[in-house]
């Protein structure tokens, strides 16, 4: 996300920041709690470049000082985050240490910890003594998504910020916009808020692979054929993965695409799937499309648990041609 999209898509946040600034309220600590792509490490960079901002406007999104924090080389702010998952004790000690050092450059020194959550204990606490005592105009961003995995002491200490999920909306039309196909933007909207994970998909082909292969199924249910023989046919990357996200992606779609027809036999309207829709035309049955629905749902749930991915799928096209 960029500046200009978090301005776009966070305007409480934005209007609570530049308030707290101008009436001279910032706290030394903020916790950045929202779902991933929502823009809080955007939030983080905004608010470091009012700090730090050579303007009288401030951020005026133009000066060296602020073009330095967006590119995230300002040597007043310092950011850590997971190296494998983990946010470690020594990890907190060095970011505490650069901290406490004398800015190399005039103005507010700005700590910001990515996915805090992540830290481990010795690594909370270490942070805690820190926040218990703040040092005069020094600022601590604490970015995360799953605010309940933190310290209760720790979230006492500082002001919590929250970010709204980016609309699916702004998803599909900034893709959109890159060159990527109606039918997988939107596709890729529904599956995710974070625009930066929609482009890696993309990248990746996976969900290109998935959305094929979600509609031959249902193609061929919609053609009264066995979708167990096309999904077989084409399945061979799918079924090899190992990481259930990539199943979990496939079976969003399957359901995203039933969902359309419901639409679609209420409007009369193609918006979505042309080819597949017009294969039905005026022949959908409500009762079987809502029996798939019920049918994916279940099998989402399955995906908690060991399955074999095999009888997993072979099961699933049985059960959704009923």
């Amino acid at each position: 996300m960029t500046i200009k999209s978090l301005l776009e898509n966070q305007p409480e946040v934005i209007k609570f920041i530049k308030n707290s600034y101008e009436s001279k309220y910032l706290s030394h600590a903020y916790i950045f709690e929202g779902p991933n792509g929502s823009g809080k490490m955007e939030g983080a960079i905004y608010t470091a470049m009012m700090l730090l901002c050579e303007s009288d406007e401030r951020p005026c999104l133009r000066c060296h000082n602020c073009i330095k924090v967006e590119k995230k080389t300002h040597l007043n702010v310092m950011c850590v985050e997971p190296t494998n998952d983990l946010i470690k004790k020594e990890q907190i000690e060095d970011f505490i240490h650069e901290l406490s050092m004398t800015p190399l450059e005039k103005g507010a020194q700005i700590g910001i910890i990515k996915d805090a959550d992540k830290m481990n204990t010795a690594a909370a606490n270490a942070l805690l003594k820190l926040l218990e005592e703040p040092a005069p105009n020094h600022y601590i961003f604490l970015l995360t998504s799953h605010i309940d995995k933190m310290l209760p002491t720790i979230v006492s200490r500082a002001q919590v910020v929250r970010f709204k999920p980016v609309p699916g909306k702004f998803i599909m039309e900034s893709l959109k916009e890159n060159g990527v196909e109606t039918d997988i933007s939107y596709v890729l909207s529904y599956i995710t808020n974070d625009l930066d994970d929609a482009k890696e998909m993309i990248a990746l082909g996976k969900a290109y692979n998935a959305l094929s292969l979600a509609l031959d199924v249902e193609k061929a249910i919609a053609k009264n054929k066995d979708p167990y023989g096309y999904f077989y046919k084409h399945s061979k990357d799918l079924k090899a993965e190992t990481d259930k996200k990539w199943h979990r992606i496939f079976l969003d779609i399957l359901l995203l695409i039933n969902k359309e027809l419901i639409n679609y036999s209420k409007t009369k309207k193609i918006t979505y799937f042309k080819e597949l829709m017009e294969l039905y035309s005026d022949n959908i049955n409500i009762e079987k499309v809502l029996h798939r629905i019920e049918v994916i749902n279940k099998y989402q749930e399955r995906l908690n648990y060991y399955v074999n991915i095999n009888l997993f799928y072979a099961s699933l096209m049985v059960e959704l041609n009923k």
